[in-house]
């Protein structure tokens, strides 16, 4: 899992001038989040699916 976040992590710190924040939340959270529109974002939800599938891959060593 560490792993995992240090890829995020080190995205993240390559795109600086065009992140303005990071809130780290559970997947399914934030998945509801962005199809009830409760949480300002600029993914569409079929690119937020496989952000999950490949999450799930990862987290269980596929």
């Amino acid at each position: 899992m560490e792993s995992q976040w240090s890829f995020f992590e080190s995205a993240i710190r390559e795109l600086k001038e065009e992140v303005e924040a990071v809130r780290w939340m559970d997947y399914e959270e934030c998945r509801q989040k962005v199809h009830d529109g409760t949480m300002p974002n600029c993914i569409y939800e079929d690119e937020f699916r496989m952000v999950g599938k490949y999450l799930d891959r990862v987290s269980v060593g596929r």
